[in-house]
């Protein structure tokens, strides 16, 4: 299990498990206590695949993480694949909440400026209630 911890966090709220036999790199330059990281390679038959795994919390009295942006532009620059799992106290109907909150219109907002390029993500689809899938492009 990977967490990010210093000498002035008690508690990290964002970890990532991962079994003994995958080997993963925990990327403590993209970690703090709110938001864990790490990277795998996956072997595919066109070679191999660079996936960076992250868990995240986000406090519902913050706005979105500068962390988390640039761990997005950092896995596009390089062309690394992100799974991001979140607990992000974000409502919207896009992902079927009953009533949308700020921070679900500011997360919807970032999900569609991320994927302009790639449109697995769009205006059209939110309008309507789901989520395409989404993946980080090159």
């Amino acid at each position: 299990m990977y967490s990010f911890s210093d000498t002035t966090t008690t508690k990290p709220r964002a970890c990532v498990y991962v079994p003994r036999n995958i080997k993963t790199t925990f990327l403590p330059q993209l970690s703090t206590p709110d938001l864990a990281v790490v990277m795998t390679t996956c072997e595919m038959k066109d070679g191999a695949m660079d996936i960076v795994i992250a868990s995240s919390y986000l406090p519902v009295d913050t706005p979105m993480p500068e962390l988390t942006i640039a761990l997005v532009e950092n896995c596009r620059r390089h062309g690394r694949q992100l799974i991001i799992g979140e607990d992000t106290n974000a409502y919207h109907n896009v992902w079927g909440s009953e009533d949308n909150n700020t921070r679900g219109d500011k997360l919807v907002e970032f999900l569609i400026s991320t994927q302009a390029a790639n449109r697995h993500l769009s205006r059209a689809a939110a309008k309507r209630g789901y989520i395409l899938p989404w993946q980080v492009g090159n």
